[in-house]
């Protein structure tokens, strides 16, 4: 866990930010400590003895503790380290710019532009087809809408949560006539976007020795809203997006270096995304993990729910989980699948009034996926009546995070 001094320090800023302190090495705590009984019997009852479960209460008690320092796959519980990773190398207000450049000659109004059109990415991970029709909207507009030459796609660019080094998806968006469900689906997201009439004509020529002018550029919305809705609905692209941050040796070493207490076999992650089966955490390796991603968000002024969905009110994974009343706004956590090795995973924080924030992990294998939910669901509403529900103070933002993307 942090040290001392740096525990210190950020339970500081996690109490003028809001958030609670960040205990110090709770999770990497002997696991022969006294149990809470009623909940480590009840934990056994339906989980049985050798799935992953660790649940540690505010004050470092742990509560719960079972298999606690096996490594399974996590699935996507990967985007825990990846999430934390991330915001170490780019500051959570980061907004990702993707400029459009005309590489080309000058031309007389209304003429076809001798040049061609360069799509350079700076690896935003939320460029999606609404964000392209509207450029492809506002580039025509700007008079860049017929062109002699062809297009070309530079430096890590997304679409569709897919990196493009391949021009012609992007192509194909651009070139193609909106349809009216796509037209209203941009509006919708960016209300006034689309402008009437086709987007972008290429004749097709190329025009590499051309000078070059700036078009248009498209800035991203900030770093914190594109990382809780990607973690919302555990999107796939964290890998690709890791890879463009430091790659995914970075993450795990980035991880181990913030876990140093615990054995290098308990953090092993060789996809960002948790799509690899070789991937390994620990239940209390995760338990860890989500402290020290609270850590780091409460020293940039940020919470956990800022990063990671509230169960029952947020979309995405956890809409439906849990199910009643109690658990809406009680629990932000992060859900992990692998269907086909039988994996299931869920690891968060539950807010109490008993024992205050649990943060907690839950990592099944060997069971069918359906199954190993209903029994996390099960265990976390028990904890529930068991603690008492206290729901966090919060409200779902109003619009999509897209929306927050911008054109100059």
């Amino acid at each position: 866990m942090i040290r001392k001094c740096v525990a210190g320090l950020l339970g500081l800023l996690a109490l003028i930010s809001g958030d609670r302190p960040v205990r110090e090495a709770s999770a990497n705590a002997p696991v022969n400590r006294p149990l809470e009984p009623t909940l480590q019997a009840r934990a056994r009852e339906v989980f049985g003895p050798d799935q992953g479960v660790y649940f540690v209460a505010e004050d470092g008690r742990v509560l719960v503790a079972i298999e606690p320092d096996r490594p399974l796959i996590p699935a996507s519980l990967s985007k825990i380290p990846a999430t934390t990773a991330i915001l170490g190398r780019l500051d959570p207000d980061h907004r990702f710019r993707t400029r459009v450049i005309y590489r080309g000659g000058s031309a007389a109004s209304t003429a076809t532009r001798p040049g061609d059109l360069v799509v350079e990415g700076s690896g935003d991970p939320f460029l999606v087809s609404e964000s392209l029709l509207w450029i492809g909207s506002e580039v025509a507009a700007r008079g860049y809408g017929r062109l002699d030459g062809s297009l070309e796609v530079r430096g890590p660019l997304f679409l569709n949560w897919k990196p493009q080094a391949d021009p012609r998806a992007t192509r194909r968006l651009l070139t193609r006539k909106p349809s009216a469900a796509q037209r209203a689906a941009t509006e919708a997201i960016f209300p006034g976007a689309m402008q009437p009439g086709p987007l972008v004509a290429f004749g097709g020529q190329s025009f590499p020795d051309a000078g070059e002018v700036v078009v248009l550029t498209y800035i991203s919305p900030p770093l914190l809203p594109i990382l809780k809705e990607l973690n919302a609905y555990s999107n796939n692209v964290f890998h690709d997006f890791a890879e463009a941050v430091g790659g995914v040796g970075f993450v795990q070493a980035d991880a181990r270096q913030r876990s140093p207490d615990l054995p290098a076999g308990e953090i092993v992650i060789e996809n960002g995304a948790g799509l690899s089966r070789e991937n390994r955490l620990s239940a209390r390796a995760v338990v860890d993990q989500i402290e020290i991603l609270e850590g780091v968000l409460a020293a940039q002024g940020a919470r956990l729910r800022d990063v990671l969905p509230v169960a029952g009110v947020d979309p995405g994974t956890l809409a439906d989980r849990l199910g009643g009343a109690s658990a809406r706004g009680a629990v932000v956590g992060k859900t992990g699948t692998l269907p086909s090795v039988e994996v299931s995973a869920l690891a968060g924080v539950v807010s109490t009034r008993r024992f205050g924030r649990i943060t907690f992990a839950i990592l099944n294998h060997g069971l069918p996926v359906a199954e190993a939910r209903r029994k996390q669901d099960a265990f976390l509403n028990l904890v529930l009546r068991e603690a008492g529900a206290r729901p966090l103070a919060y409200e779902r933002p109003a619009g999509r995070a897209l929306s927050l993307g911008q054109i100059r």
